[in-house]
């Protein structure tokens, strides 16, 4: 077993490794960002209709292998991939399990967190 390494309220890629398997406490809830906001170009290159405007996230509450409760921004990748095994009512996820990849950014800098659902 790893020592907790987890300093935050928010699992971050930086804090888990690829084959962690996490477990859903929750439904989860959109919430306003406190920290992101929209950019200004799409990723087309249009102007962005809600561009400086604090981005909308999904936050969802998961428990690590250490039994530590975190928050998770889920993205739509994760989202999607997870909905195609459980079904779009997060409800529905309380007590499953999804094993994490951590998949480096084409930036070099940042990685993000990928989530493939656990079969029972």
């Amino acid at each position: 077993m790893r020592p907790s390494i987890f300093t935050t309220g928010f699992l971050k890629p930086d804090e888990c490794k690829t084959g962690d398997i996490i477990k859903f406490i929750d439904a989860g809830k959109e919430v306003t960002s406190a920290s992101f906001k929209y950019p200004a170009l799409t990723q087309k290159g249009t102007p962005h209709p809600k561009a400086g405007q604090p981005k909308i996230q999904f936050n969802i509450t998961v428990e690590t292998s250490l039994g530590e409760k975190k928050t998770l921004s889920l993205n739509m990748t994760s989202y999607t991939e997870l909905a195609k095994s459980w079904g779009c009512d997060t409800e529905l996820w309380i007590d499953k399990f999804a094993t994490i990849t951590v998949i480096p950014l084409p930036n070099g800098k940042n990685k993000m967190i990928s989530l493939t659902a656990e079969q029972e």
